[in-house]
């Protein structure tokens, strides 16, 4: 079996994961800051660590996208991306700039990065290994939570301009896609409000760090910063 390498790009850091051969050191893992604008230090230091790399995935972060559930018609994949493509300033905040998208066939939530942005980090990742799979971070960790639990799951995203990507996730598919302020009274008021009968929340801190209990408190309002999974029995740090 060829070394593969799956990546997260965050807006921070970037978390990767290699599966490779039989053995003690099949799996590695490494987490490491990047300047997003320049890729090449993180490319270089992924290649000293996990040597020879035979394929390579990249997951997108929600802070680098824009998600959107966008009114179309009942219409195939490839009528819905030339509607798009053709005029993406009607459904995005964006003018004169090129976009890569992502959408599905079973609904209208898209989800969209610059393509020069995207272009510049495939040229720099391509250069460890062919890019087998590129695709947005929410579905990554939608399709990874349904294969460990098919609960009803909410994700809080930090983003580095302080607002908060709230993901609602369900049998392995994003349900839904959203950003608040960065706010403590308004982001519990979302939880309160998006997790109100359901399963579980998981919270992830910008910078990757877990914690301390003190900073995140018991009353179940939930600060940003604090990376927490809540049910509806217990509420303990991750």
């Amino acid at each position: 079996m060829s070394v593969r390498v799956g990546v997260e790009l965050g807006p921070d850091l970037i978390r990767a994961v290699r599966l490779g051969r039989w053995g003690r050191n099949r799996l590695r893992t490494l987490e490491l800051h990047w300047n997003p604008a320049q890729p090449a230090e993180a490319v270089a230091a992924l290649r000293e660590s996990m040597g020879e790399i035979g394929r390579i995935s990249l997951a997108v972060d929600l802070s680098f996208l824009f998600a959107k559930q966008v009114r179309l018609p009942p219409l195939a994949p490839a009528e819905k991306r030339r509607i798009l493509t053709l005029e993406p300033e009607r459904f995005f905040p964006v003018r004169a700039e090129e976009l890569v998208l992502a959408l599905r066939a079973e609904d209208n939530l898209v989800f969209a990065a610059r393509a020069s942005v995207l272009g510049t980090w495939l040229a720099a990742f391509e250069t460890l290994a062919p890019i087998e799979l590129v695709e947005p971070s929410p579905v990554s960790l939608a399709r990874a939570l349904g294969r460990a639990d098919a609960k009803e799951t909410t994700i809080l995203m930090e983003a580095k301009d302080e607002s908060v990507g709230i993901l609602e996730i369900g049998a392995g598919r994003v349900r839904r896609v959203r950003r608040i302020g960065g706010d403590p009274a308004e982001m519990a008021a979302a939880v309160a409000a998006t997790v109100e009968g359901t399963g579980q929340v998981y919270l992830r801190p910008l910078n990757g760090n877990r914690p301390r209990a003190a900073d995140c408190g018991g009353s179940g309002a939930i600060a940003p910063g604090c990376l927490w999974r809540r049910t509806r029995t217990r509420r303990r740090p991750r």
